[in-house]
């Protein structure tokens, strides 16, 4: 009997010590090693793996924009707290019978600190308020400043309305159209009696652009700049700038040179030259858009934009294409073409001041060049 007994002691013995091996803190210390393997094991994988580019996959929340960036702002303006209208040459003339003709410039500025896409505004009714406590209805007029009779251009828009697409760079101001045909100015007029003081014009559905008439009868403003000095380069400073064209197997770089060209008997153009190459040797390409805007400032208060200022003209090496959509360019060709600055039509020689163009760049930036010096071509 013995034998069997200490047989089966040592059996009873044997399953208590294998039951002590899978106790609950034997398990637990078995999954915190189990635990901090993995752990390290995905520090490994992480220090082997190239670290992503987030930049590809997280697009950041949306930042404020610069100072120099361009609005999106409606067609037609539903509040226009952005532009400012200053009056000039303020004229009132007794016309007889009790009657004065009264007519003031008004000049489209822009004091904010961000380029202002303007379009139209079109007015409902504007009022000219008397020191007497009397109102006089006034009136838009597009007035051409070289004397013909004004055709086209605007002629879609109605009466009492203020607008020229434009992009209106910050700390300037402008009066005249001189890009349109034939050039234009605006003025507000009406008729009040000789025996009213006239003092202010009051836009009824806009009354934000509502202005003080002046003391003194005209008056004049300095253009284009509001507030000086705004930096001005000579166009030679443009020289080895690359200009980003909608197909990247076309280099463009502008080549500092510029010159005026005679368009019509009516009209000069500024033209910036820039070079282009096809770097496809074996297929032609085509391009359509520079994402460049050039505005053309005067001192005269003249004004011009161009959202489309590759100048239209096929040259060699150069064609436009027959829908009139973007150029074409042969393979490995190199060509030179150019970038409108500026146009003055109608009295084109009777204006002898500076001539400045502003190129508003993809990023929303701009910078301004005198074109005055630009030798004839």
């Amino acid at each position: 009997m013995k034998p069997l007994y200490i047989f089966v002691l040592f059996t009873l013995l044997l399953t208590s010590c294998t039951s002590k091996k899978s106790t609950p803190s034997a398990n637990i210390i078995q999954t915190a090693i189990a635990e901090t393997q993995l752990a390290q094991s995905a520090r490994q994988r992480q220090v082997e793996s190239p670290i992503p580019n987030t930049q590809e996959v997280i697009t950041p929340a949306p930042q404020q924009l610069p100072a120099t960036n361009i609005p999106s702002t409606s067609t037609v303006f539903s509040s226009n707290k952005l532009i400012t209208l200053i009056p000039y040459n303020y004229q009132m003339n007794d016309v007889g019978g009790g009657w004065n003709s009264g007519r003031v410039n008004i000049a489209i500025a822009n004091m904010t600190n961000e380029i202002i896409r303007f379009k139209y505004i079109i007015f409902s009714g504007i009022i000219i308020e008397t020191k007497e406590g009397q109102t006089y209805n006034a009136q838009i007029d597009m007035t051409s400043t070289v004397g013909w009779e004004y055709a086209g251009g605007l002629s879609a828009l109605t009466d009492n309305t203020l607008g020229y697409e434009s992009l209106i760079i910050p700390g300037t101001q402008f009066s005249k159209l001189v890009a349109s045909v034939p050039p234009l100015e605006y003025s507000i007029s009406w008729r009040s009696a000789t025996a009213a003081t006239p003092i202010k014009v009051v836009f009824n559905d806009f009354p934000d652009l509502s202005f003080n008439l002046p003391n003194e009868k005209g008056g004049e403003l300095s253009f284009p700049f509001i507030t000086t000095p705004i930096s001005i380069q000579s166009v030679d400073a443009l020289k080895g700038v690359k200009i980003q064209l909608d197909n990247e197997k076309i280099e463009a770089n502008f080549t500092g040179m510029c010159h005026k060209q005679e368009s019509t008997s009516y009209s000069n153009l500024y033209l910036i030259e820039f070079s282009i190459k096809n770097e496809d040797a074996f297929q032609e390409s085509t391009f359509t858009s520079l994402g460049i805007n050039s505005v053309m400032y005067l001192e005269n208060g003249g004004y011009g934009y161009y959202n489309d200022p590759i100048y239209p003209e096929s040259r060699e090496n150069i064609h436009r294409l027959s829908n009139n959509q973007g150029f074409i360019i042969g393979p490995g060709q190199n060509a030179i073409t150019f970038i409108i600055g500026g146009e003055i039509r109608g009295g084109r020689d009777e204006y002898s001041g500076k001539v400045y163009s502003a190129l508003i760049w993809p990023d929303g930036s701009y910078s301004f060049y005198d074109l005055t010096s630009c030798p004839q071509k």
